[in-house]
C-alpha cells in the first residue's frame, strides 16, 4: 500500500498547518489541494508546503467546492502512483491521533474503503447532528444496506484504483454532497466499507462553509438522483442481499458455483438435435440474466477487457456490449469443452502450435509439467492427446469446485484415460504420486493463473500492466521433478481453434539463496506467454473475479 493524504483547504490556513504536521508525523506524504483561495491565503498556504518535505499544493483557479477539490487531489494522487489516498479536513474538527488506526485497518483491508463514523462531544450544533440522520437514512435506502453507517464524515481512506475509475465513469458533485455520493456510487460499484469511530469536535470560533439552504438543496437533489440510480440497479442490489456478494478479493474458489447440471444437459440436447445457432438462441436468456444480476462478473470482466484493449496494439475502449460478447463467448466455449471431451468436437479447424518439443520430451521417457490457464477450451488438448495415443495426462483440479461439471464430463466419456486429481490440499503423498507419473513419462497439467485453495504458495509478476498473484506450484514440481515445463494454451482463431504449446525451461531451477527471484522469473515468462496469446483473441479469458486482488480477505464490515 502507497498511502498519502489529500487535503481540501479553503480559508483555513491557520489550521491546517497542524493537521500536516500530524500526518507527516505519521509518515504520510500530503497533497494539499488549494481550492480557489485569496491571494494573501495561497502564498500562507505555499509557505507552510516550503518549510516542509513531502508537501505538494495543488492550486485550483477559483472555488469549486470540497467535492471539486477532492478529485483534483484524488487525480493527482492517482498520477503520482499512491495507491490509497487518506482525505482529513483542514479545520482541525478530525481527532489526528486517529490516523494510526485508519492506516492500520486499510493494510489489513487493502480494497476496501475506511470510513470515520463520529463521535460528538457536546460541542456539536443539534441541528447539524439530527440533519446528518436523514442523509443517512437516505443512504440506507439507496444502498438497500445497513453497511454505511454514516456517509458524511470526511475522515477516510480511500482505495483510489476503483475510485478513479468510479470518476472517470460519472461526473461527481462539486460540494458537501461529494462525501455522501462517492460512497454510494462505490458501494453499487462493489467496494465494501470499514468504519471506525473517530471523535469530531467544532471548535469554538470554527469557519464552517456548510451553508443552510444553498447545500441542503444541493443534498436533497443528489438524494433524487441516487434514488432513481437505486432503482435501476434494483435487480442488483437485491439479488446481493439474497445470495452475498463475493467482494473485490475475494478468493475464487470461494465464489459459489453457478452450474446446473439439468440446464447444460439440456442445452447440450439442444445442440444435438438442433445445431449450434438454436443453442445460441436458448442459452443467451441464460448468460443475459447472470450477466445482469451477477455485478461481480461484469466488473471482473470490464476490469479484464480494459487491461487487455490497451495492452494490445490497436485496442478499443471495452463496452458492456463487448462485456456481453465476453460471457456468450464462455457459454459458447463450455458447449465445446463438453462436446471435445465426449470426442464429438470436430477437430478439422484445430491447429496446433510447437507440439514436436513435447512430444519429443516424451518420446525419451521424460515427463513434463505442463501450465495452462483457464483459457479457451483446453478439454480439446486432452481429446487429441487421448486420439494420438502419444501422451498420458494427468490433470490437477479443484474437483469440489467443479464437482457439477466433472460429473457431466464423466457421462459424456467414462472412458477417459486423463486422471483428474483433486489439488485442494497439496501434500506430501499427492507429490509422491505425481512424481511417480513423471518418472513414467507421463505430463502433469496444472493451472498457474489461480491462487492455491489453501496456503500462501504465491510469487507476484506483472501481468497486463499491474502486478497479479501466481502460485509457485508448477515451477516447484518442475524442479522437485527435474522435468521441462511447458506453457500451454488454447484459443479461438481463424474460426477455429490453435492448441499453442512453448517450453518456458528446459530444466527448472531453484538454487537455495535466489529461490525467491527465480521463481518470479518464471511466473513472469508465464505471464508474458499468456499475454500474448490473449492479446490474439481477447474474449478467451475465463476468470470472472477480481484477478488482480484475489486472496484478499474481504469479510463483511456491517
Amino acid at each position: 500500500m502507497k498511502l498519502c493524504a489529500v487535503v481540501p483547504v479553503y480559508r483555513h490556513v491557520d489550521t491546517v498547518a497542524a493537521v500536516i504536521d500530524a500526518l507527516l508525523s505519521n509518515g504520510i506524504a500530503c497533497i494539499v489541494v488549494d481550492d480557489g483561495n485569496s491571494l494573501e491565503d495561497a502564498r500562507l498556504l505555499a509557505q507552510v508546503a516550503a518549510q516542509r518535505q513531502r508537501v505538494e499544493v495543488v492550486r485550483l483557479a477559483r472555488n469549486g467546492g470540497k467535492g471539486a477539490a477532492m478529485q483534483a487531489g484524488l487525480r493527482v494522487a492517482g498520477e503520482r502512483g499512491y495507491t490509497h489516498a487518506l482525505q482529513i479536513d483542514a479545520d482541525g474538527q478530525h481527532d489526528v491521533g486517529d490516523i494510526p488506526r485508519f492506516v492500520e485497518l486499510a493494510e489489513k483491508y487493502p480494497n476496501d474503503m475506511i470510513y470515520g463514523v463520529p463521535v460528538y462531544d457536546a460541542s456539536v450544533p443539534r441541528s447539524r447532528l439530527y440533519g446528518r440522520y436523514i442523509t443517512h437514512v437516505w443512504v440506507w435506502i439507496h444502498t438497500l444496506s445497513l453497511e454505511i453507517r454514516d456517509s458524511m464524515c470526511g475522515f477516510r481512506i480511500y482505495p483510489l484504483e476503483p475510485t478513479l475509475e468510479l470518476m472517470q465513469r460519472h461526473r461527481l458533485a462539486s460540494r458537501m454532497d461529494f462525501d455522501p455520493e462517492i460512497m454510494v456510487r462505490l458501494y453499487w460499484a462493489g467496494v465494501r466499507f470499514r468504519a471506525l469511530p473517530t471523535k469530531v469536535v467544532y471548535p469554538p470560533g470554527g469557519l464552517s462553509h456548510f451553508r443552510l439552504w444553498r447545500d441542503n438543496a444541493r443534498i436533497s437533489w443528489l438524494h433524487t438522483r441516487l434514488f432513481f440510480g437505486m432503482l435501476l440497479r434494483l435487480p442488483m442490489l437485491l439479488w446481493r442481499k439474497t445470495t452475498g456478494r463475493a467482494g473485490r478479493g475475494k478468493h475464487w474458489a470461494s465464489i459459489g458455483e453457478n452450474t446446473w447440471v439439468g440446464g447444460i444437459t439440456l442445452l447440450l440436447l439442444i445442440h444435438r438435435w438442433l445445431g449450434r445457432w438454436p443453442f445460441r438462441i436458448a442459452v443467451f436468456p441464460v448468460v443475459l440474466l447472470n450477466w445482469l444480476l451477477r455485478s461481480s462478473v461484469r466488473r471482473a470482466s470490464l476490469e479484464y477487457l480494459r487491461r487487455i484493449e490497451s495492452h494490445r496494439p490497436g485496442g478499443r475502449r471495452p463496452t458492456i456490449w463487448l462485456s456481453l460478447r465476453h460471457a456468450m463467448n464462455f457459454a459458447e466455449t463450455l458447449l465445446d469443452k463438453l462436446l471435445a471431451s465426449g470426442g464429438r468436437l470436430p477437430v478439422g479447424g484445430v491447429r496446433t502450435e510447437g507440439r514436436e518439443a513435447l512430444y519429443q520430451a516424451v518420446a525419451t521417457g521424460r515427463g513434463a509439467i505442463i501450465v495452462t490457464a483457464h483459457v479457451g477450451c483446453l478439454e480439446l488438448c486432452q481429446h487429441m492427446a487421448e486420439a494420438r495415443g502419444a501422451v498420458a495426462l494427468n490433470i490437477l483440479v479443484h474437483t469440489r469446485h467443479a464437482e457439477k461439471f466433472n460429473r457431466i464430463l464423466r457421462r459424456l466419456n467414462p472412458g477417459s484415460s486423463a486422471r483428474f486429481m483433486e489439488v485442494t490440499d497439496f501434500g506430501p503423498g499427492l507429490a509422491m504420486r505425481l512424481a511417480d507419473r513423471v518418472a513414467a513419462g507421463e505430463c502433469v497439467i496444472i493451472a498457474g493463473d489461480r491462487i492455491p485453495v489453501a496456503g500462501a504458495a504465491v510469487v507476484a509478476a506483472p501481468f497486463l500492466g499491474r502486478q497479479a498473484k501466481f502460485p509457485v506450484g508448477p515451477y516447484l514440481l518442475a524442479s522437485l521433478f527435474d522435468c521441462p515445463i511447458f506453457f500451454l494454451c488454447c484459443i479461438h482463431e481463424a474460426g477455429g481453434y490453435v492448441i499453442h504449446f512453448d517450453r518456458l525451461a528446459e530444466r527448472v531451477s531453484l538454487p537455495r539463496g535466489n529461490r525467491a527471484v527465480q521463481l518470479a522469473r518464471y511466473a513472469t515468462e508465464y505471464a508474458h506467454a499468456l499475454e500474448a496469446m490473449l492479446a490474439r483473441s481477447p474474449l478467451d479469458w475465463f476468470n470472472f473475479f477480481d484477478f488482480w486482488n484475489q486472496g484478499n480477505d474481504q469479510a463483511s464490515g456491517t
